[in-house]
């Protein structure tokens, strides 16, 4: 798992970060628990003692590591815990842009879409020029000014692909305040949870420190024994046995009852007070010790001898530094059951160890008198007297012969059936280790997952053809470059005289079962005239390719045909390649392979031999100054095809750019004669060539709509399809080499639905009426009765895509309509009409808004720019409280800008016009973010439906719901903890929203139904939320209640 910490984030959004890990890395390591609980019950009467241990030690990595190795048979390949992205999702809300150079210019050079291969469904795929250009010296970083020096001072976009992350391609959303359910915002709810796990991991630490820390002071109070003669030889001979040479001090409490060691550095054995007195009256040669009894035990000296070397096992073991991690783990994770539940786990899991340790050391006949001193403690513990009852806490952080009575079965069972056998290490055993160690404590691979992700995958693995030999066509360079991080396997490579979906083509050549590790590449020299081929693998990082030549042909590669007949001239433009791979380890076997398939010349690179390179941006600028060229996009393909669209008075064309670096001059063709653009056709094909060795296709999206949604392209080709990203400006570049002629143009939007078919928009179609009958008819109560209203805060999401190249002056755009869907909120949906340039000046731009409201027969909410304000319960003026926010806060700057919005007017009807700065909206290249505060949530019910509820009622339901959830059970208690703020009122049901049956337990669905809503506000507020209630206005009797959290 990688943690992407934003280091200039503020401290609470890096505590957000922190804490998000650290839930993922608990809930890693509680699947890890699991797992190891499982396979202990399973295997619980054949695994050795020490494996089990061994098991549980992974689970404390799984806590106590951020970053594990990738492995392609981590069980977190398929339990996918990071899917959750909690980090990627905070860093979105808090992302931080370092570049604050965005300019205006930009929007030149972001409008060619970013093309990449095919989805892997289909397999058809393209070569992505943004490949290349990752890679290669000529690209560069972004966004130059505009100059005082030249008027057309131009940056080359690179933007191939348009991170589908970002704000600029995302459906606006939103953050609403409600009152009624009093919920915070994604980030406030993340805020407020990582300060309660600070603020419980610094107490749980705390007490864990203070604990140890107190327990150390009284050790030193403890009295000191003197090693007599017998306990000294005793002490000794158990050093001999269990190679323990460090010092070790021992001392005696009335505290305890069995021996227990304490200390990491410094190890002390404490002994129950009293355990050593009749020791030298026992023989300490004998074999098997006389009983003597001590104090109120019942120990003969083979027990104390016993209870010793448990001890020793322990601090052989290196128990206590374990005891302190998993504390220590217990501290960070503390809100994670399982994390209390491991720390028990491998304490007994000590215990048993430490058991068998001991076992292995003496002789079987001894087993069973092992078995008594563990019984005969447990026995003791009950009939002590009052002065060996501890007196106080031990210290957490301790390992003693009986830590936990509850464990005591089990150890008896262990020993009964102990063998010697079953402490040793078998190779089985260590297999067992190994396997479990790479199934639970490695992450999962970098492996593609999602569609997008295979995609962005796949444009990381780069095929490139050259000519070897200009005179022999069939002799050839094939480069198969992986950009990723991690290995393609299984790979398989063919080459066939044509498709081979045709009839008559023949497999030339074919290697197979290849890979090509992570930021490496694999050369192929195949002659297919004479049948030879030399393979090659070096490393990206290396200049000097070290190589691996393979006379003839790999054994794995297979030349079919050796025939000079079967490649020639004419064959070769026909040629195809089909190139497949395999990325990780998948149970299905073809659910993780990709693949890709083209004609050989889609993969052709002859920029050398043809002596064509890329423009530099000085060379463009210069172009463009010199022909005074009106530029409205310059996009680059193929990594050196410069493509610079133009308008002038009305029509368009483009010029194809390029330089020919044996002569070091520009060459250029110009296209025209296209007329102005169709606004009636969504999308307008603007040139371009399926022909040559480098095809494209120019396109404008006219529609604001599509511009302002739209987030993924396809080009559909008989040859497949080819993906894109909308890049939020009007005109479009697309390679297309390998797919011929482009037959449909598909617009997605984020959430990969269809909204534009190649021939129509197919989102819904709204006419906006400022006498809208719908709104009319709930502000003016006709057939409905308003039981609430509440202001509403809500936030809109500006994205480039949603300002225009040229902006029409306001006194003009009357007839203006993008219908461009903003949010929808209940039964109500908030369209931009149109963003203008302001009557007044034209340094400020105007953004207009509509509601548009759907309402039927049943009880609703919707939100308006209106607010009734009423006289005798009925309806008496209408008025607008909506207000901007001043100040504009940009996300990809992180940059607050104030003074940047103001509303301009509302109505008439609902409708508002808001004031944008236009340096602003020019500085953050239209993405930001505008706060509008005052909106009106309206609840509203048929009047048939509609009961009376006035403050003697509120006051009976108030009681009703008191006495049923709080007055009947320790009433007096819970009224002290009452605020005494209470709320009574009557709503609709927000859409999803539930309650909990106090009867069946179960969830009830109270969207949009007409409910009374009473709250009781406690102490415990800020944790948990109040006591909420929603009543049946109808039965007058509790529907449910809100889960307190």
């Amino acid at each position: 798992m990688t943690n992407n910490f934003i280091t200039n984030a503020p401290v609470t959004d890096t505590l957000i970060i922190v804490f998000s890990n650290i839930l993922i890395m608990s809930l890693q390591a509680a699947i890890a628990a699991a797992i190891v609980m499982l396979i202990k019950k399973m295997f619980a009467k054949k695994m050795n003692i020490r494996i089990g241990y061994i098991l549980w030690i992974m689970v404390l990595l799984r806590f106590a590591l951020p970053i594990l190795p990738a492995s392609p048979i981590s069980v977190f390949n398929y339990i996918n815990i990071n899917n959750l992205d909690l980090s990627g999702k905070v860093s979105e809300w808090i992302s931080v842009d370092t570049d604050k150079h965005s300019t205006d210019i930009q929007s030149l050079f972001t409008s060619s879409a970013g093309t990449s291969k095919s989805d892997a469904k289909n397999g058809q795929e393209n070569e992505h020029s943004s490949q290349e250009n990752e890679h290669s010296p000529i690209d560069k970083t972004n966004n130059i000014r505009n100059s005082t020096e030249l008027p057309y001072t131009l940056e080359i976009g690179n933007n191939r692909q348009v991170d589908s992350t970002s704000p600029s391609h995302k459906i606006p959303k939103s953050t609403t305040y409600i009152p009624i359910f009093n919920k915070l915002s994604t980030h406030g709810i993340l805020l407020v949870l990582a300060f309660i796990w600070i603020i419980g991991a610094i107490s749980t630490f705390t007490y864990l420190i203070a604990t140890n820390v107190i327990f150390a002071l009284r050790l030193r109070a403890m009295p000191h024994i003197t090693l007599s003669d017998s306990f000294a030889k005793l002490v000794e001979k158990i050093r001999l046995i269990t190679k323990v040479h460090r010092p070790i001090k021992f001392v005696e409490s009335e505290d305890i009852i069995s021996p227990c060691v304490f200390g990491i550095i410094k190890c002390t054995i404490i002994l129950p007070k009293g355990l050593l007195d009749n020791l030298d009256n026992s023989n300490p040669n004998a074999e098997n010790f006389n009983k003597k009894t001590i104090s109120c035990f019942n120990f003969t000296r083979n027990n104390i001898s016993h209870m010793l070397t448990h001890e020793f096992a322990h601090i052989k073991r290196n128990d206590l530094i374990v005891c302190w991690l998993s504390s220590l783990i217990c501290a960070i994770h503390w809100f994670n059951p399982l994390a209390w539940y491991y720390l028990i786990q491998i304490k007994k899991e000590q215990d048993l160890c430490a058991d068998a340790y001991t076992m292995s050391l003496i002789e079987e006949k001894y087993f069973t008198e092992y078995g008594q001193t563990l019984l005969l403690i447990a026995k003791n513990s009950k009939c002590t007297s009052s002065s060996l009852v501890s007196k106080s806490s031990p210290a957490l952080i301790s390992a003693g012969i009986t830590e936990n009575r509850n464990t005591l079965k089990e150890r008896i069972m262990n020993i009964a059936a102990f063998t010697k056998n079953k402490y040793r290490f078998t190779f089985i055993g260590i297999l067992i280790i190994f396997i479990a160690g790479i199934f639970l404590c490695t992450s999962q691979v970098g492996s593609p997952r999602t569609a997008k992700e295979r995609m962005k995958f796949d444009d990381n693995i780069i095929m490139s053809v050259t000519s070897n030999a200009p005179d022999s066509p069939g002799n050839i360079n094939l480069q198969i470059i992986n950009n990723n991080d991690i290995t393609i396997h299984s790979c398989q490579l063919e080459i066939y005289t044509d498709n081979p979906n045709k009839p008559g083509a023949q497999l030339v050549y074919n290697a197979k079962n290849f890979n090509v590790p992570g930021k490496k590449y694999k050369n192929f020299d195949i002659d297919l005239n004479i049948g030879n081929s030399d393979i090659n693998d070096s490393n990206l990082d290396n200049s000097n390719k070290v190589q691996l030549d393979i006379n003839d042909f790999d054994s794995n590669d297979t030349i079919i045909n050796s025939n000079n007949s079967i490649i020639n001239d004419n064959d070769l433009q026909n040629a195809y390649l089909k190139f497949s791979y395999k990325v990780g380890f998948a149970f299905n076997n073809k659910s993780n392979e990709m693949w890709r398939s083209g004609n050989l010349t889609a993969f052709d690179k002859t920029l050398i031999i043809n002596n064509w390179g890329a423009v530099s941006d000085e060379e463009i600028n210069s172009f463009i100054k010199e022909n005074n060229i009106n530029a409205v996009a310059i996009n680059r393909i193929y990594n050196f095809y410069t493509i610079i669209m133009f308008e002038n008075g009305g029509w368009q064309g483009y010029y194809e750019l390029y330089k020919d670096t044996k002569l070091n001059k520009l060459r250029s063709r110009k296209i025209t004669g296209y007329g102005p653009t169709d606004s009636d056709n969504p999308v307008l094909r603007f040139g371009g060539t399926a022909s040559g060795n480098f095809p494209f296709i120019n396109f404008i999206i006219n529609s604001p709509v599509l511009l302002a949604l739209g987030d993924k392209i396809e080009l559909q080709t008989s040859a497949g399809t080819i993906a894109g990203h909308v890049s939020g400006k009007a005109f479009h570049t697309m390679e297309t080499r390998g797919f011929g002629n482009v037959n449909k143009i598909l617009i997605y939007n984020k959430d990969n639905e269809l909204i534009f078919d190649g021939e129509k928009i197919l989102l819904k179609d709204v006419y906006f009426k400022p006498d809208d009958p719908s709104h009319q008819k709930i502000i003016e109560e006709k057939g409905y009765k308003i039981i609430n209203q509440s202001p509403i805060t809500y936030e809109i999401y500006f994205t480039s895509g949603m300002f225009p190249e040229n902006y029409v002056i306001a006194y003009q755009s009357d007839d203006m309509d993008w219908k461009i869907p903003l949010f929808t909120y209940e039964n109500t949906t908030v369209y931009l009409k149109s963003i203008v340039e302001s009557n007044e000046s034209p340094d400020y731009l105007y953004a207009n808004f509509y509601f548009v409201h759907e309402i039927d027969k049943s009880p609703g909410i919707i939100l308006s720019s209106t607010y009734i304000n009423f006289r005798d319960n009925s309806p008496h003026s209408y008025t607008s409280n909506v207000y901007p926010e001043r100040n504009v806060f940009s996300s990809a700057m992180n940059t607050v800008f104030e003074d940047a919005v103001s509303l301009r007017s509302s109505g008439p009807g609902d409708q508002i016009a808001i004031y944008l700065d236009r340096s602003m909206v020019e500085k953050t290249n239209g993405v930001f973010t505008v706060t509008l505060e005052g909106l009106n949530r309206i609840d509203y019910v048929p009047e048939s439906q509609y009961k009376g509820f006035n403050e003697q009622k509120k006051k009976q339901i108030r009681d009703m719901v008191y006495n049923e959830l709080i007055g009947s059970k320790d009433a007096a208690k819970s009224k002290d903890k009452l605020t005494g703020v209470e709320e009574v009122y009557a709503t609709v049901g927000n859409k999803g929203q539930k309650v909990i049956d106090l009867n069946t337990k179960k969830f009830i669905d109270v969207s949009s139904k007409y409910v009374y809503y009473v709250s009781f506000h406690t102490e415990l507020d800020g944790l948990l939320g109040p006591i909420t209630a929603f009543v049946d206005p109808k039965t007058e009797k509790i529907i449910g209640v809100v889960p307190r959290y």
